[in-house]
């Protein structure tokens, strides 16, 4: 038993009653409080009561009496405890192992219950998990209080964007106290949480996409005439298709790479032979031979022609022959001015030829003549 003041505060202790009656009944309250270190258990308190008969007996008048009773009182403190469970999405199943493939945002359900017959007053929680997944945590707002047997259903959410694969863990610690500001011990509960590669399948697919993507670029760029860009594209598709084991996607994309390295290396012998041929005609020219130099220049447009034909989607293409056509168109001109002047001077050395050749004739009549006439 204790009754030491320690433990017990009395709040109203004293009643005064001027007139009891024989045979009354009178109901009075003692209001006690059990501060706050007080332990659980039964205290004693005596009640006292003092008074004085009014009415006068044989022993006399006006006498004193006093009466005792001990009143038993049991405290019993209502305690709180916390527990944590970390459950699954449908909150049904006890859960302490997470997986999530990298890139997702995984969901870690979890339960807060107050399992005791006290309230929980100023309820703090603290999350513990690794660095790297410290700034993708969102975390929920948790009641500052929680009556007995209640539960509050969360759930924590985990961003892995960016994140590592590996294994990582996380651990919630929730303190509370009781209704006399007491301190309990935290609960601690901890999972893990395994960020995971992507599956076999996931890869493939992922290799498919961009396998597609890279043979729609390349189409676009074949488009343009953009043969180079168009044939890495195709290359860079086949080898994506290879990886994941598609042989027709592999043979379709030998087909269209060989005809670009087609197209390629004819672009680049045509043009290596138009420029030789320019390069010749304009030798000739400048040895004098315009006809040939005519010859060979003519062959150059013929070529560049083809090219530009080819290649006129193309911006840079489209530009180099147009200047390599303008260059053979002006050579041409030129050279044709050229033969044309000396097919008009030969005409009139032709001409000057039949002229002399016609005063010879005829200063030899005349001479034949005088020599007739001398003879006569």
């Amino acid at each position: 038993d204790k009754i030491s003041e320690e433990y017990i505060e009395i709040i109203d202790g004293k009643k005064e009653i001027t007139n009891f009656e024989s045979g009354e009944e009178i109901k009075l309250e003692l209001i006690i409080r059990f501060k706050d270190n007080a332990p659980e258990g039964n205290y004693i308190i005596p009640i006292k009561i003092r008074g004085e008969f009014i009415s006068c007996t044989m022993g006399g008048c006006g006498i004193d009496f006093y009466f005792e009773k001990k009143a038993e009182v049991s405290l019993t403190i209502l305690k709180p405890a916390i527990i944590v469970y970390y459950l699954k999405n449908d909150f049904s199943i006890e859960e302490n192992d997470y997986s999530i493939r990298g890139g997702g945002e995984l969901e870690i359900p979890f339960s807060i219950k107050n399992v005791a017959t006290g309230k929980a007053f100023n309820i703090s929680i603290k999350y513990d998990v690794d660095d790297e997944l410290l700034e993708n945590l969102k975390c929920p707002e948790i009641p500052k209080e929680l009556d007995a047997g209640e539960i509050i259903n969360e759930k924590l959410y985990l961003n892995t964007e960016g994140i590592d694969y590996g294994d990582y863990s996380l651990k919630i610690t929730v303190e509370y106290f009781d209704s006399r500001n007491k301190r309990y011990k935290p609960f601690e509960k901890e999972c893990s949480i395994h960020v995971l590669g992507p599956s076999e399948e996931e890869i493939n697919q992922e290799k498919l996409n961009k396998a597609a993507a890279a043979e729609r670029e390349a189409a676009t760029l074949l488009s343009k005439d953009e043969f180079d860009s168009a044939l890495e594209k195709y290359k860079e598709a086949k080898t994506l298709y290879e990886e994941v084991g598609i042989t027709t996607k592999v043979n379709d994309m030998n087909s269209k790479i060989n005809l670009v390295e087609e197209t390629i290396q004819k672009i680049e012998e045509n043009t290596k032979k138009a420029d030789q041929d320019f390069q010749n005609g304009v030798q000739y020219m400048n040895d004098g031979d315009y006809s040939e130099a005519l010859e060979k220049v003519k062959n150059a447009k013929v070529l560049y022609t083809s090219l530009f034909n080819l290649t006129n989607s193309n911006e840079t293409y489209k530009n180099l022959y147009e200047s390599k056509i303008n260059d053979c168109e002006e050579k041409i001109q030129y050279l044709e001015e050229k033969i044309n002047e000396e097919e008009d001077d030969t005409e009139v050395v032709e001409l000057k030829t039949v002229f002399i050749a016609a005063i010879i004739l005829l200063l030899a009549a005349l001479v034949f003549g005088i020599m007739l006439i001398r003879k006569e």
